[in-house]
């Protein structure tokens, strides 16, 4: 959210409140003062948001109606959330991978493509010194096909399994198309996907399999 508006929006709040409780109104008019009293500032962040975005705009794909942009086919994603800036990566594992990303009882890999958080901090204020290295990183982060290729690899090495190289061959093929296509999807309701290793159809898990 940009400064001024919320300096607008603590000043609306604090005459809603003053009916009722003037200590909290007073308070919050408090807050509103001390944003209203630096509006150059204000600007400024509110200018540097606004040119990184446009920096991202001309360098990288904008994922449809979004405010998140990657460089296909590198595995990085920026995306631009309502109080901060925040980085994902695309993965096919499973949830609990080193569990759950092969069924021995049912002999098949499973898989669960989808965007995770590629770190657990976010940036509050993104300047345009920031998100031109950010750029960098996006150009220079591995590609999402070499993400599968070395997910597969470790699903073999863990499990001490074979995963046949046709199904090897059309994940990763896939695997592009899938990303781009899962942007923005809701991680909770995507469901496992289970790919037998005899050349059974793949299908869905449910909910207790």
């Amino acid at each position: 959210m940009k400064l001024h508006q919320a300096r607008d929006g603590i000043q609306c709040v604090a005459r809603d409140l003053a009916g009722w409780d003037r200590t909290l109104a007073g308070q919050l008019i408090a807050i509103a003062d001390d944003l209203a009293a630096m509006p150059k500032q204000a600007d400024e962040l509110d200018n540097e948001d606004s040119a990184s975005a446009a920096l991202f705009d001309e360098h990288l794909e904008r994922f449809p109606k979004s405010h998140a942009w990657w460089s296909p086919p590198q595995n990085m994603a920026i995306n631009r959330a309502l109080m901060a800036w925040n980085f994902w990566r695309f993965t096919i594992l499973p949830m609990f991978p080193a569990k759950r990303a092969y069924r021995e009882d049912l002999n098949g890999i499973v898989i669960r493509p989808t965007w995770h958080p590629a770190s657990d901090k976010d940036v509050r204020l993104m300047t345009l010194d920031l998100a031109e290295k950010l750029l960098g990183h996006v150009r220079s982060s591995s590609t999402i096909q070499a993400t599968v290729d070395k997910e597969l690899a470790w699903v073999e090495t863990k499990f001490g399994v074979k995963i046949p190289s046709a199904i090897k061959s059309k994940l990763s093929k896939d695997a592009l198309a899938t990303a781009k296509r899962r942007w923005g999807a809701n991680r909770l309701r995507l469901k496992d996907r289970f790919i037998p290793l005899d050349g059974g159809k793949p299908r869905d898990l449910g909910s207790w399999e």
